[in-house]
């Protein structure tokens, strides 16, 4: 019945936005308010089904969100406000430029994005343009690949707990941030529209630049930016907690109702691709509107290969969700950066993400040790205590830093190699 209802719907709207096409603007704009109707009726009709939903994604963020971004927001609050991440970037310009075409500020976002987790790299992006590191473009395309899914829910929510092998996390990993590299630097590819880019910064003083920019950054009042960090990432959090709790919701009712069932039927039936059945299209349909429900019922499919599992698995943690994609639409909403360029990189993502899955998988074959259950239905690890989350983020934090660190410390080793009007010369005096 759910499936006729559902069906009749779809054919329905489809003929009446067809027939009535100068109409079509109120149909848009009716479209809302119907959804919602029918949200809230189901959740009178599935009362029980709501509840636990909701109390499930309400612990997933409790004990699971919090402690592992609380640290990298603070620290990266505080880092933009104080103007060090401006100033790392001159040091990391002649990186970032030649890669992605983006001001060395912008590598700031990506390895925090890499190393915390969705949606730090939207966040730290976000600031980055509201303090006029970045253009308006720049801002754009460094949104797509730098917003990233952190070590921590790859290795270990989703291959420790959900496909019981902590070693395929590394596999995972590597395929996810690879493939966020690749969109970053087509994206540079296709945004460069002229050659004096690089060369402007490369005949200015990187070293001099640094210093200045170092001494002008001091003089804050570290009481008040420590006080503004703490508060506006808490802020960020209760967002990404309202909105993880509501797709856990939405998501919850989509397969209580059968739509879910019905729409994967309906693709696997309409694309008859070799391994594609009904119950991997409900993990991808699920996997495109939440990140964590796909992963967990990717991990639980008894007959599907093992390349197919974790090509799916790629392409969720790279397209990453409705879910996420909500949370950083609230985190930019107020800077005015569109979501178009965003959803792009992020679908080409997950799709490359998969291919490399796949070819990796060739290479390496049966030498990826796999201990998960097969058959056996995967819940997500939710009851992992909230300080392995804490630990563990505060640990890649200081890994972050001391990365940060290092880099600095190379390049003042090079002190006596200096760039002066693009010709390399030795200098014995520090800059």
């Amino acid at each position: 019945m759910l499936y006729f209802i559902a069906a009749t719907a779809t054919v329905l709207f489809v003929y009446l936005y067809a027939r009535y096409s100068a109409k079509a603007i109120y149909i848009r704009k009716l479209l809302l308010p119907f959804s919602c109707l029918a949200f809230v009726l189901c959740l009178v009709i599935f009362p029980e089904t709501t509840v636990s939903a909701a109390a499930g994604g309400f612990k997933l963020w409790l004990e699971a969100v919090v402690p592992s971004l609380m640290p990298f927001i603070v620290v990266s609050n505080l880092l933009v406000q104080s103007g060090f991440a401006k100033s790392a970037g001159i040091l990391l310009e002649p990186l970032m430029r030649p890669l992605f075409n983006i001001p060395g500020s912008g590598s700031f976002a990506f390895l925090v994005g890499i190393t915390s987790g969705y949606p730090v790299g939207a966040k730290i992006t976000s600031d980055l343009y509201s303090e006029k590191l970045l253009t308006e473009d720049q801002a754009r395309r460094l949104l797509a690949f730098s917003n990233n899914s952190g070590p921590l829910f790859i290795i270990g929510t989703v291959s420790t707990g959900m496909f019981k092998s902590p070693s395929l996390g590394l596999f995972l990993l590597l395929c996810h941030v690879t493939a966020g590299i690749t969109v970053g630097v087509l994206q540079g590819l296709l945004s460069r529209k002229r050659k004096t880019e690089r060369e402007t910064y490369l005949k200015k003083g990187i070293y001099a630049r640094f210093k200045k920019q170092l001494k002008t950054s001091g003089g804050h009042n570290w009481g008040n930016l420590l006080g503004n960090a703490v508060a506006d990432a808490m802020q960020t959090l209760l967002k990404i907690g309202g909105f993880i709790t509501l797709f856990s919701v939405l998501i919850a009712l989509l397969r209580k109702t059968g739509i879910v069932t019905f729409i994967s039927g309906l693709i696997s039936m309409k694309f008859s691709l070799p391994g594609l059945k009904p119950e991997l299209a409900e993990a991808l349909i699920c996997g495109f509107f939440e990140i964590t429900t796909g992963c967990s019922l990717v991990s639980g499919l008894a007959d599907t290969p093992m390349i197919l599992k974790l090509a799916a698995v790629s392409f969720i943690l790279g397209w990453a969700g409705l879910s996420v994609h909500a949370q950083v639409l609230g985190i930019t909403s107020q800077r005015s950066l569109g979501l178009k360029e965003y959803l792009t990189g992020k679908f080409l993502h997950g799709i490359l993400a998969a291919l490399y899955a796949c070819a990796l998988y060739r290479v390496l074959g049966s030498s990826i040790p796999v201990l998960s259950h097969i058959g056996s239905k995967q819940k997500i690890a939710t009851d992992v205590p909230w300080h392995y989350y804490f630990i563990n983020s505060v640990l890649l934090l200081a890994v972050m830093c001391g990365l940060f660190a290092a880099l600095f410390t190379a390049l003042n080793l090079l002190k006596k190699t200096c760039i002066r009007d693009g010709k390399r010369v030795y200098s014995g005096k520090r800059f």
